[in-house]
């Protein structure tokens, strides 16, 4: 039985897009990460994380609530 997604994330091209360039942008940054890392630069990218997640939650609710840990939500 297929799965019918009503998610913005899959069933809007443009909204694919900015989501997607979003998630590249959240890559980004945790590879700059390392073990060598300050906590301040940690926190720096936490703080950067949550600014494109609300931009994500914005964009698409559902898809927010599967992509990011209840623990990291707002």
């Amino acid at each position: 039985m297929t799965e019918t997604r009503k998610s913005p994330y899959y069933t809007n091209p443009e909204t694919r897009i900015k989501i997607d360039n979003l998630l590249k942008e959240n890559a980004r940054l945790e590879s700059n990460l390392g073990k060598d890392s300050t906590k301040s630069e940690y926190g720096d990218t936490k703080v950067k994380q949550d600014r494109l997640f609300r931009q994500i939650k914005a964009l698409d609710l559902e898809f927010y609530t599967i992509m990011v840990p209840e623990n990291d939500r707002e």
